[in-house]
């Protein structure tokens, strides 16, 4: 096996289930230096050879004799998580998100714990099921209960399911700067549609000065403003948002000059 590939497939097993998320993993040069002989996630110890051998495969883009691996993995070791996790990365990256559904929906059945719940949810995100994401995510804050990056995925699929009003209610006693940026964003659009002006307001707010370059965030914002009646401050939210490119749509009108007196 080269070196690149050796660093690659150390590099999958110390991110686990972060790399199949999407999230990025804390590495740094000497990760593979990390990386014990063996690894004991969720009383999985060590983990069968199977998983180093599709890790490595997986690196190397041999992505069908990984699967292969992988399933083997999870036939030999009925407690590993990391057959069935490789499993749903691999059929994930190839573009078969419904088939890594049914590979953890099985695997946290059969051998339910966080990590492969929370791995459920994200292959459930990207098969076009918040609903059912926000489920697993739910279920594996339930074993988890101390986790804030599961419980931010499980209130941003309430979000992406349209559930605006329970977000809206599920983070209503909280400080908009408190929250991390992507739900204060979700946040402050699921009391804009809930008619929230105030917390709206107070969220959106937040998010534009933390980011200043966010254009929809100005948008939204320039909405909730107008909606509480503060006009110029609407009208100034909505000109940062035209400043950034963004399309201000039916709102354009609003930033047009008046017209001259006179018939």
């Amino acid at each position: 096996m080269s070196t690149r590939a050796a660093l690659l497939a150390a590099c999958l097993l110390a991110a686990g289930c972060a790399q199949l998320m999407g999230r990025k993993p804390v590495a740094h040069d000497t990760l593979a230096s990390a990386v014990p002989a063996s690894l004991p996630p969720e009383g999985c110890s060590p983990c069968p050879p199977e998983v180093r051998q599709g890790l490595a495969q997986e690196a190397a883009g041999a992505w069908a004799e990984a699967l292969l691996s992988y399933a083997k993995a999870a036939r030999v070791d009925g407690l590993c998580p990391h057959g069935p996790l490789g499993e749903a990365r691999v059929l994930l990256a190839s573009g078969h998100p419904a088939e890594a559904v049914q590979v953890l929906e099985a695997a946290s059945r059969s051998r339910p714990g966080a990590l492969l719940l929370r791995a459920l949810g994200d292959a459930l995100v990207a098969a076009g099921d918040p609903n059912g994401a926000h489920a697993a995510y739910a279920d594996a804050l339930r074993l988890q209960p101390e986790d804030q990056d599961l419980r931010e995925d499980s209130l941003l699929a309430l979000y992406a399911a349209g559930r605006h009003e329970e977000l809206a209610v599920a983070l209503a006693d909280e400080a908009p700067k408190s929250l991390p940026l992507e739900l204060r964003r979700a946040f402050g659009r699921a009391c804009l549609l809930t008619n929230r002006g105030q917390l709206a307001v107070d969220a959106l707010s937040a998010c534009v000065e933390e980011d200043a370059a966010d254009g929809l965030a100005w948008l939204d914002l320039a909405r909730a403003l107008y909606l509480a009646g503060a006009d110029l401050s609407a009208r100034f939210a909505l000109q940062h948002a035209a400043e950034l490119g963004v399309d201000l749509g039916p709102l354009a009108t609003l930033l047009a000059p008046a017209p001259a007196g006179g018939a």
